[in-house]
């Protein structure tokens, strides 16, 4: 996939080169570039412990989208709190390991599950996931 590095409002961020248009400035990455800098990245990541989404800044996410032409009226999911990307996997917590993990006493806040896990990681709290079909619970709560 190859990708443009272009400055827009002040930031340095990468685009899907297929889905935005060359403007002057931009750098061009073939996919052979792009792929061996995220081979580096993922190495290097991995050696500091990062998650991927570790590194993301939330400031270059709705640049990134309005590069690329993403509709911000269209409905991505709910947005972490921790790395700004959109996630629309259900899921819950129990009220005590909320606050165990993120510190919020009151059952607020958005984290996608990457971000919770990280999280709940730095604080020697490991979660695991598990997978149901059906509706979420505050579904079935309020029929």
């Amino acid at each position: 996939m190859a990708i443009r590095i272009r400055k827009v409002d002040g930031y340095t961020i990468a685009l899907c080169a297929a889905k935005t248009t060359e403007e002057p400035g931009d750098i061009y990455l073939d996919d052979t570039v792009h792929h061996a800098l995220t081979t580096k990245f993922a190495l290097d990541w991995e050696a500091e412990g990062y998650f991927t989404a570790d590194g993301a800044d939330p400031m270059h996410v709705p640049l990134i989208q309005r590069e690329e032409g993403v509709t911000p009226d269209v409905w991505d999911g709910e947005h972490c709190q921790i790395c700004g990307r959109g996630y629309s996997e259900v899921w819950n917590a129990t009220e005590e390991l909320w606050e165990k993990v993120t510190g919020i006493t009151n059952g607020s806040g958005l984290r996608c599950p990457r971000c919770f896990a990280r999280e709940g990681a730095e604080k020697g709290v490991r979660v695991y996931w598990s997978c149901a079909e059906g509706k979420f619970l505050a579904e079935k709560e309020s029929e």
